[in-house]
């Protein structure tokens, strides 16, 4: 093979990837699975008053969500934000009230529906009409009230780097059976971490992963990068399915179902692996792609990760951001290593004899 052929080739197997990113990549605000961004604003429950066996609250998504389990043998009713009848959890399942403003409301991610806005069957005074939903004991929302929209108060604009409450409590009202239950809560900016030793650790592992692409070593330093590279997305996309709470099972079908792309690169790589290792040429084809994939969707998808305190994941944050690193890091730094690798195969192949490219 020509080396002259090499930066063609190069470059039809990144440009073939970017393609792909490109084509099945969702908006970048619903790149994460659920939707959810990290951010420096954490919502938390401080009360549920009065406690009542068998009914858990719970925030999830970072806050975007409250979730509501009811075991006992009585309804548990939301009230919207007109102290309407909104939602009600009980032994006969999940209903919606469909006369009530909030559940069109909260079908708004940005909080800017108004009862202008709304339709004309939507009215806190009229008589309920429910609809079920599911037979479930388990009902989650979005609440506009437990989150912060909107521009930075002025506090965080003239103090970002101090930990400050921006609201200092938050109410969701219910009823259970025939009693009131208040639940409340608080906002807190928390600043997020420094960025640069993450993202001096990103140039370390990318400028290591290029270099060994040049050195002899390159059969194993590069298949052992990319088999870390597949463990760390792997674990990275298991934190961002489990976040919002639910079923190991249920999370490893959400990761399966949203992070498809995803695993359709781990089944590349898990081949390429052995390839690499075999000093095929398709093989270090194969680890360009799957680096370009995995850089672009689960690095720079997740690089807000880096700067913000508050993680949508189930992993500690400092593990899902080291993720991150490991995505961004060897997956580009494969794509470099690789070429140099690819370079070196074609110096090592005598005159005449092309690399191998069986499959």
């Amino acid at each position: 093979m020509s080396i002259s052929v090499w930066p063609r080739r190069v470059a039809s197997v990144v440009a073939a990837a970017a393609a792909v990113i490109v084509g099945t990549a969702q908006p970048a605000s619903a790149h994460t699975i659920g939707g959810v961004q990290a951010t420096n604003y954490r919502s938390e429950i401080i009360a549920v008053t009065p406690a009542v066996p068998g009914l858990t609250i719970r925030l999830r998504d970072l806050g975007r969500r409250i979730e509501l389990v009811n075991k006992t043998g009585q309804d548990g009713m939301i009230l919207g934000y007109q102290g309407e009848p909104y939602l009600r959890v009980g032994p006969a399942g999940v209903f919606e009230n469909r006369r009530s403003p909030s559940l069109y409301q909260n079908k708004v991610t940005t909080g800017t529906a108004t009862l202008t806005s709304l339709p004309p069957q939507a009215d806190p005074n009229a008589p309920p009409e429910w609809h079920r939903r599911s037979g479930g004991r388990t009902v989650s929302w979005r609440d506009h009230r437990v989150r912060w929209e909107g521009a930075d108060p002025p506090g965080v604009r003239a103090n970002p780097g101090l930990t400050q409450t921006v609201l200092t409590q938050w109410n969701v009202a219910l009823v259970h059976g025939t009693d009131p239950v208040a639940v409340t809560g608080r906002i807190t900016w928390v600043p997020g971490p420094a960025a640069t030793p993450w993202l001096l650790s990103i140039v370390l592992l990318f400028v290591l992963t290029f270099a060994l692409g040049a050195t002899r070593w390159w059969p194993g330093a590069l298949s052992g990068a990319l088999a870390f590279l597949l463990a760390g997305d792997m674990v990275r996309l298991y934190g961002a399915a489990t976040a919002a709470g639910g079923s190991v099972v249920a999370g490893l079908l959400k990761a399966f179902l949203f992070g498809l792309l995803e695993v359709m690169a781990w089944a590349a790589g898990v081949w390429a692996v052995g390839a690499v290792q075999e000093r095929r040429a398709v093989g270090l084809y194969a680890a360009m792609a799957v680096g370009v994939v995995i850089g672009f969707v689960s690095g720079v998808g997740d690089l807000l990760n880096l700067a913000y305190s508050q993680v949508p994941t189930a992993l500690p944050t400092d593990a899902a951001r080291a993720a991150v690193v490991v995505c961004l890091g060897l997956g580009f730094g494969l794509v470099g290593g690789s070429f140099l690798a690819l370079r070196r195969l074609g110096s090592d192949t005598p005159q005449g004899v092309a690399p191998s490219v069986r499959v």
